[in-house]
């Protein structure tokens, strides 16, 4: 199984790529909100229409798929030690 040592650099690479897709996922928020500021808004009909797109809920699915990756890589670095632990005895 993994060794201690082995386990804490696998969980020092698996919180690297947590903060790598916390970064993309905040990149991609902006340009989600760049292309929201963009887009017409007129006077009398629904305030912001293009939040009822599909284009829209795709942009957003977009956005967030990362903020679960990030979700996922840090439950795995949280369990890396504790399977070390569990193969080491």
């Amino acid at each position: 199984m993994l060794s201690l040592q082995a386990a804490s650099t696998l969980q020092l690479l698996l919180m690297a790529l947590a903060l790598l897709c916390v970064g993309m996922a905040a990149w991609r928020t902006l340009q989600l909100l760049r292309h929201a500021a963009r887009q017409p808004n007129p006077g009398n009909a629904v305030p912001h229409p293009w939040w009822d797109t599909a284009q829209a809920r795709q942009a957003i699915r977009h956005t967030v798929r990362p903020l679960w990756w990030t979700v996922g890589l840090v439950v795995l670095a949280a369990v890396a030690p504790k399977l070390a632990t569990m193969g080491a005895a």
